[in-house]
């Protein structure tokens, strides 16, 4: 199964934020001039980049006319905003000066960036990555808990287990989740729909078997036992291809970042 990694927040912070989207594309010297604020020309270009950013970064979803006028409405808003701060000087305070600064940063690093994922990918990529990742069989659990609100009470739960006291009895008296009137049981689930303190426990327990350790999550404490193990087949390619797609444009971006550390100087102090 694809695997999330911390480059996957590195590419939405530098592809969606709104300072990449308010400069989506490059200006044309015919861009026409849709407004004049105090004698400032505004092209359709720069107005469109503003809708985009306010749209969420999705130039693709339908505007309505009322909402294009509000949003002129708003971009005019903006501009005058910005005319009298310029007047004020507050492009020269140092504060204002470092976020120019960053936001610039952030949009040239997002163009490279875009460039580098923008490379063509073909098919055979996607499928020998499918090969690699999805094609083997997942498992599914059958997880049933008891929840408490101390560590020293899921002790002596699992104690009453280890003296045979039946699972789904003392979920029924003692756990604090609303699973508790099926026994503790849960739905079926993956190893990745799993909260990490679980995940660490579940896949190694056999069915039948419980945790022998009380598990700590932010809801309390937790004695965890397993029903039932079983396969499931991986989502065919085409299901999953532009997940695919999304995992390799990750997986460029985080290679060249890394040849950039390994060929800099980085000095933290």
């Amino acid at each position: 199964m694809l695997k999330k990694t911390n480059c996957l927040f590195l590419l939405s912070a530098l592809l969606l934020s709104g300072a990449a989207s308010a400069a989506e594309e490059e200006k044309s010297p015919g861009d026409e001039t849709i407004v004049v604020v105090n004698g400032q020309p505004l092209s359709r270009q720069a107005f469109q980049a503003f809708i985009n950013f306010r749209m969420g970064n999705n130039p693709r979803k339908n505007v309505t006319r009322d909402q294009l006028q509000m949003l002129m409405v708003e971009y005019i808003n903006r501009e005058l905003m910005y005319q009298e701060a310029i007047q004020k000087g507050y492009d020269k305070k140092p504060e204002v000066m470092v976020a120019i600064d960053n936001t610039q940063r952030n949009i040239i690093a997002s163009y490279r960036a875009r460039e580098i994922i923008n490379q063509p990918i073909s098919d055979e990529a996607l499928r020998k990555l499918y090969q690699e990742r999805i094609t083997k069989p997942e498992q599914e659990y059958k997880v049933r808990h008891i929840l408490v609100k101390t560590e020293q009470e899921a002790r002596d739960i699992i104690k009453e287990l280890q003296n045979g006291v039946g699972f789904d009895k003392l979920a029924k008296e003692k756990s604090i989740d609303v699973s508790a009137r099926n026994g503790g049981a849960l739905e079926w689930v993956s190893e990745e729909q799993m909260i990490v303190p679980f995940r660490k426990i579940v896949p190694g327990l056999k069915p039948g078997q419980f945790s022998t350790t009380a598990v700590r999550t932010r809801f309390g404490w937790h004695v965890i036992g397993l029903d039932a193990k079983r396969d499931i087949d991986p989502p065919s390619f085409d299901s999953i291809k532009d997940k695919l797609r999304a995992q390799l444009q990750n997986d460029m971006l985080i290679k060249h970042i890394e040849e950039l550390r390994k060929n800099s100087e980085i000095v933290i102090k």
